[in-house]
């Protein structure tokens, strides 16, 4: 097959759970992404296993402070397991393309989410605004995605991500559904 031909048939062959990932990481492929064939469809990939990745190293760095109380990091450590999961999932539809999934980094930057680090409550606060994140991209994606089995896997993953949410939120005692319609947390007051 070549590169040029590759379409949305050929990713869904992948698997429905591909396909949900896909809507999960907020990753939407636009339609310059399905023209171009494979090897766009595979960057894309990579950029949400980066995402994962980082929400990976976020966690297990968090986890490793030492400041976090032992409910708290179970609750890190099941996060970092889950997204592990999925850049394990995302590796495998990138080699089933032909491609070569991303790695992990050493570091990354986490500057743009202002984390403070000091204490547990700056750490909850850094994880809420990562979740928060990945509730936003996955709202938009769900009113990009066509397939109705798409969308309903997407809404149930987006559904999972409002809850982590929700006890990020009621763990730093902030009001853990402060509206009836779950759009952006990224906009939700923080105090």
């Amino acid at each position: 097959m070549e590169t040029t031909d590759f379409g949305r048939r050929e990713l869904l062959k992948l698997g429905l759970t591909t396909g949900t990932l896909l809507a999960a990481t907020g990753l939407v492929l636009p339609e310059e992404a399905w023209a171009k064939g494979a090897g766009s469809i595979i960057a894309h990939l990579n950029g949400a296993i980066d995402k994962e990745n980082r929400a990976i190293w976020a966690y297990r760095t968090a986890s490793g402070t030492g400041k976090l109380s032992d409910p708290v990091l179970r609750t890190a450590l099941a996060f970092m397991n889950q997204h592990k999961e999925h850049a394990a999932a995302l590796s495998a539809a990138v080699k089933n393309l032909k491609g070569h999934p991303a790695q992990m980094r050493a570091k990354y930057d986490l500057s743009a989410f202002n984390p403070d680090l000091n204490d547990e409550k700056g750490i909850l606060t850094l994880a809420l605004k990562l979740e928060s994140d990945a509730v936003k991209a996955y709202y938009k994606a769900l009113g990009m995605l066509g397939n109705p089995g798409l969308r309903a896997s997407a809404a149930g993953i987006f559904a999972d991500e409002a809850m982590h949410v929700a006890i990020l939120r009621n763990v730093l005692g902030l009001d853990p559904v402060p509206v009836a319609f779950v759009t952006d947390p990224t906009v939700w007051s923080l105090s």
